[in-house]
């Protein structure tokens, strides 16, 4: 499964006015402008649509320096239910 653009989609759907080429390209989370409350509701639509559950001390939008730290955590998180 293609968790990038997975992942892509619903922060499109989540948080619109995040400027996607800035994810693609690895910025920094916390350069996104992105907040606790828009990064809990990222959250909450990730865990429905790959039907996983972020540990409590990741959710927590810094402990994600990059997109691409995002898809590894919910990769490792899917491959453990499959």
């Amino acid at each position: 499964m293609d968790y990038k653009k997975e992942l892509i989609d619903i922060i499109e759907k989540v948080l619109p006015n995040i400027d996607l080429n800035r994810i693609v390209k690895n910025d920094e989370f916390a350069e996104l402008e992105m907040n606790s409350v828009s990064f809990i509701s990222l959250v909450v639509e990730i865990e429905k649509k790959f039907g996983i559950e972020f540990d409590d001390e990741n959710l927590v939008y810094n402990n994600y320096k990059t997109f691409t730290s995002l898809c590894d955590y919910v990769e490792s998180k899917v491959a453990l239910i499959k």
